[in-house]
């Protein structure tokens, strides 16, 4: 059986023809519980010829309007005046790296005499450089972000050198560093290696390392006015009544710190140069040192690890007023658009393909409606997991007011499950709330878990939400479950 188009009969006769046609090829209870139906208008935009379709659809595979790209940045200072933060900025996809910088500068607080150096760590060494005059799709979804805090002048100077400092432990073979780097700024002048650059290197590591000491109180200075003759800078004793130890040793590194080079103390000669090569762009710019801890100095006096897990600024928590409705969701996908340059329709009337616009009507709802909200987003330049916050109902899904054939029942909906998605494209985990039908009690399916929870929290994860299942309210629980195991 073939379906023509509507050439101009009523809607309510073309509908009813092509529902008839498609319940004969697909008779099932699939189609009995999950299946509607939308009504499909095309306009030639040459001669205004029009085409009405009527299709059948098994779910609502909603857009969320996603104008803006999320982005997070942990922004990490070299005068240790706050630990690291994660901020998360919102900025236009079409924008620049300049502008997500802007509102980062602004985030912090940024003042006149600093700047911003924004990179992409990889396994706790910086891998590349991300330049601000580059697009927004040179940010890739996935990538850990971090931005540097630096002065633009260092006693009166302005002929600067960044260092960057990678934290390794005496007492462990691992070839790379441990935690995310620090960087740091010293004068050129002095760069390169010898006793004046360990000297400056080590005043301002005291500085960066402020966040992270254990105990405010039992704080010391390190003092680094000179290097001894092996090119460890000594340290004050940690407990009274100690020997005085050295708390770190610097050393010539490479950019992946997987190279122990010389001590830092000493002049680097060519042969020994390791900072000349670098993996990515930018990455050659800066000076590499490592930074070979003490265990002792991690164990009792540093804790490193919010460099790796750093502090959330509130504007990482997703909020109800920054997110969209589910009304908004499905208003977009109702809404005529222009079909793209690859889906050309044919029109009968000018007997060419032509670029129509394309609009989608709601006409026979499904006594079960899923709903697939499509939070991942691919395109030729980026691909993205939008975890914007959709707030959908749970009691009261009213879709009266879209649903256009007039003698349809009553299009009010109730949630009996959702299931949600947590991570990126990269890697994920999936969970489930559902509704019993016995207790009416919600519960959470975490893989082999299953727990009770409140209705509240299954809005609360609004943001994670990806296939929404609702129930016509005027089926009763019980036929929907005979139906279902029938």
């Amino acid at each position: 059986m073939e379906f023509e188009d509507s050439g101009g009969r009523p809607d309510d006769e073309v509908a009813d023809q092509a529902w008839q046609y498609h319940k004969a090829r697909n008779d099932s209870v699939i189609v009995d519980l999950f299946q509607g139906q939308y009504k499909s208008t095309l306009v030639c935009p040459a001669c205004s010829c029009k085409s009405v379709t009527f299709d059948p659809f098994m779910y609502l595979s909603l857009p969320l309007p996603a104008t803006a790209r999320t982005i997070k940045i942990t922004c990490v200072t070299s005068d240790g005046s706050t630990p690291p933060t994660t901020y998360s900025l919102k900025v236009a996809k079409s924008g620049q790296v300049s502008d997500v910088l802007a509102l980062l500068a602004a985030a912090v607080q940024l003042t006149d005499g600093e700047r911003l150096v924004l990179t992409e760590v990889f396994h706790s060494y910086i891998y590349r450089t991300i330049p601000s005059s580059g697009p927004m799709s040179t940010i890739k979804d996935g990538e850990t972000l971090y931005a540097y805090r630096l002065p633009k002048s260092v006693g009166g100077q302005s002929d600067l050198k960044d260092v960057v400092l990678m934290h390794k432990r005496a007492d462990t073979q691992a070839s790379g560093p441990i935690q995310a780097p620090l960087m740091v700024t010293i004068p050129a002048a002095v760069a390169g290696g010898g006793m004046s650059a360990a000297a400056a290197v080590g005043n301002a590591l005291e500085m960066a390392m402020r966040p992270f000491l254990r105990s405010r109180d039992a704080a010391m200075p390190l003092p680094v006015a000179g290097a001894s003759a092996n090119g460890k800078l000594e340290a004050e004793a940690m407990d009274d009544g100690d020997k005085a130890e050295a708390l770190y040793e610097l050393r010539h590194t490479n950019v992946s710190c997987s190279v122990a080079g010389s001590s830092y103390s000493e002049v680097q000669g060519a042969a020994g140069a390791f900072t000349g090569g670098s993996y990515m762009a930018g990455v050659g710019v800066f000076e590499h040192v490592g930074v070979v801890w003490a265990p002792r100095a991690l164990d009792e006096k540093y804790d490193l690890s919010t460099l790796g897990t750093p502090l959330r600024d509130p504007s990482c928590e997703p909020t109800k007023s920054t997110g969209v409705s589910l009304d908004q969701c499905i208003e977009g996908f109702l809404q005529e658009e222009p079909l793209g340059p690859d889906d050309m329709w044919y029109c009968p009337k000018c007997k060419e393909h032509r670029q129509a616009t394309k609009k989608l009507e709601l006409w026979r709802m499904p006594q079960v409606l899923v709903v697939h909200l499509k939070r991942f987003s691919y395109s030729r330049v980026w691909r993205d997991k939008l975890d914007t916050y959709v707030s959908y109902p749970v009691s009261h899904l009213d879709l009266n007011t879209y649903v256009r054939q007039s003698g349809d029942k009553e299009a009010t909906y109730e949630l009996f499950a959702v299931s949600n998605h947590y991570g990126s494209l990269g890697g994920g985990h999936y969970t489930a709330y559902a509704k019993q039908t016995d207790d009416s009690k919600w519960y959470l399916f975490d893989d082999s878990s299953v727990r009770q929870v409140e209705e509240s929290d299954v809005v609360r994860d609004a943001s994670a939400g990806y296939v929404l299942f609702y129930w016509r309210k005027d089926i009763a629980q019980c036929a929907f479950t005979e139906k279902m195991e029938t």
